[in-house]
């Protein structure tokens, strides 16, 4: 039985990479200060090496939690390496015999399956909250580990709304009524006396892009921008890009339209909440178009599978990241001009949960409290396989970065200039 009362006990994040500016750090950074605000002790593992600072002040106390071989699955691993890799991970977590309560929460295929592993070892209590955007598709492990899923969907130790649908697609249908939300607050707004962005009239419109530019719907933003610019000439446009813009061709392209400035502002962390005070729309998914909303904007929120629009989040949606089957699913462009121009918003109600990072945590506690409380764990045979020889190529990886990180690093970095 788990009791969230006790004097010692511990949490911990199996989790991506740390020095990634997205919506899972964000999500890891804010709950983590949070319990460790609150008696918790917490570990943060994740998938990597340590490169020093993080963008994320609070992520900085776990830097050296990072462990290259959560790149892949167990499976995917010789058993040597697998057992190799716990025993390192349990320095990592120190001595754990004197907490009376421990929780793993784990957020995605292969730090999932890993997370198990750990949970058993130490007796802990595992939820698997998945935070990805795809299910299936190359490097994509859920299906091969599908019987290990529905295992922990009956202990209702698999959390989800939608990902639960997509993670099951083809093997469970999964109704509404088994579905179980996991909130969240990602906490990335604050106040910063020595942020600046002109409120200037001279714009008619300032629209804003908040995430990394990576995500596949980015290229269909600049476009629809573009578009949305070129008919509705007699305006002045502002377009500003929270994000790393330095991988997206697609930018170049902004130069050609007269009546449209691009700004780009980089990575902020934390974003400045002076920001959104200048801002007429914004354009986002997940946790950024939750943020977007609790600071008062306007948010169309951008589907990471059709790359299109999928409504205004709390008027035409209330799904932030993906199409909900009855919101208008639309072009950029489209969602702009009903935005915008129509303002066809203001005939309809505001409708969406604005959350805290302690109401999204007790949230959290009720839903393990409601799962499974026996300790119960996934056969680990079937996690670990029986693998007989080892990727050569990522095992070399991993030697080169376990062995010479700093090369490693420094040869990255060189490469990225």
């Amino acid at each position: 039985m788990i009791n969230l009362n006790a004097d010692r006990k511990m949490y911990i994040f199996v989790t991506a990479g740390i020095y990634v500016m997205g919506g899972m750090q964000t999500y890891v950074a804010a709950k983590s200060k949070y319990l460790r605000e609150n008696n918790w002790t917490v570990k943060v593992i994740y998938v990597g090496y340590n490169k020093g600072k993080t963008r994320f002040k609070e992520l900085n106390r776990y830097t050296d939690g990072g462990v290259i071989e959560l790149t892949l699955p167990p499976f995917k691993h010789i058993k040597n390496v697998v057992h190799k890799t716990l025993y390192r991970i349990d320095s990592i977590i120190g001595d754990y015999s004197r907490y009376e309560t421990i929780i793993i929460e784990s957020h995605d295929d292969k730090t999932s399956q890993w997370g198990e592993l750990i949970a058993k070892r130490i007796s802990a209590k595992h939820i698997v909250v998945p935070l990805n955007e795809c299910y299936r598709g190359k490097k994509v492990y859920y299906e091969d580990m599908i019987d290990y899923y529905l295992f922990k969907f009956q202990r209702k130790e698999l959390v989800g709304l939608e990902t639960l649908q997509k993670l099951f697609k083809g093997y469970k249908i999964i109704e509404k009524k088994d579905m179980i939300d996991f909130l969240f607050d990602e906490d990335p707004v604050q106040e910063d006396e020595n942020f600046y962005i002109s409120s200037s009239k001279k714009y008619d419109y300032t629209i804003c892009y908040i995430g990394r530019c990576s995500k596949p719907y980015v290229p269909n933003i600049i476009r629809d921008i573009i578009k949305f610019a070129s008919d509705h000439t007699d305006k002045l446009i502002r377009f500003v890009v929270v994000g790393d813009t330095s991988q997206v061709k697609e930018f170049l392209d902004v130069d050609a339209c007269n009546n449209l400035d691009l700004f780009k502002l980089g990575e902020l962390v934390p974003i400045p909440r002076q920001l959104f005070s200048v801002i007429d729309v914004i354009i986002a998914g997940s946790g950024c178009a939750r943020s977007s909303v609790a600071e008062g904007c306007l948010c169309i929120v951008a589907d990471p599978e059709s790359c299109q629009s999928i409504g205004l989040l709390g008027y035409e949606t209330k799904s932030s990241v993906y199409w909900d089957g009855v919101s208008p699913k639309t072009s950029f462009s489209d969602a702009l001009e009903r935005t915008l121009i129509k303002e066809s918003y203001k005939d309809q109600e505001f409708e969406y949960p604005i959350i805290t990072v302690e109401e999204a945590t007790m949230q959290n506690f009720d839903v393990i409290m409601k799962s499974a409380q026996n300790q119960e764990y996934y056969d680990e045979r079937k996690l670990i396989g029986n693998r007989i020889l080892p990727d050569f190529l990522s095992y070399f990886k991993f030697f080169l970065i376990n062995h010479f990180p700093r090369l490693v690093s420094l040869y990255l970095d060189r490469r990225n200039a």
